[in-house]
């Protein structure tokens, strides 16, 4: 049996070994292009959610061409390209992190670059709607007070002292 402490001789093996050595550039380049793969594969789902599939709420004239969305080359390679550089991305956060961090960290990478590319893609892309869609009639039982004067001002019926004349009740 032995009279050394194993958990004390491990602590002091650690403490003398110093801290980890700092992660590189190299490191961090490789995560900005995991990440870049990833909201490329979110520009492109924006894009591709621009279709006709997802205006339904546009007049006809006002309706995109119905042709295979221009930035769909960018779905296949940003899946493809972020799977393959997840491997050691994962790899790279596993030796920053340790362990279970290197996973949980390519992952929340993954979910926040898609995320941004998404929102990116398709705000880039939205189309407004024509004003005239915007206006819509209030029940009078919500009284003609300063939410029908916010409203008439929203929709260019004038200032306050005129509300009235933008007021229209359900008939």
């Amino acid at each position: 049996m032995s009279t050394v402490d194993l958990a004390l001789a491990r602590r002091r093996e650690r403490l003398d070994a110093g801290p980890p050595p700092r992660p590189g550039w190299r490191p961090w380049l490789l995560l900005a292009a995991y990440a870049g793969c990833w909201a490329m594969f979110g520009y492109g789902l924006g894009d591709a959610a621009h279709c006709p599939v997802a205006t339904g709420y546009l007049a006809p004239e006002l309706q995109p061409p119905n042709q295979t969305p221009a930035l769909l080359w960018m779905l296949f390679v940003g899946v493809f390209a972020g799977m393959l550089l997840g491997l050691a991305a994962d790899g790279e956060l596993g030796a920053i992190l340790g362990g279970a961090g290197g996973t949980a960290g390519a992952f929340a990478i993954n979910l926040g670059a898609t995320a941004l590319g998404l929102w990116r893609g398709a705000a880039d892309r939205w189309t407004a709607p024509p004003a005239g869609l915007l206006r819509r009639r209030r029940h009078p039982a919500l009284g003609r007070g300063r939410l029908a004067e916010l409203e008439c001002a929203v929709l260019g019926a004038g200032a306050a002292g005129r509300a009235r004349r933008c007021w229209r009740p359900w008939r």
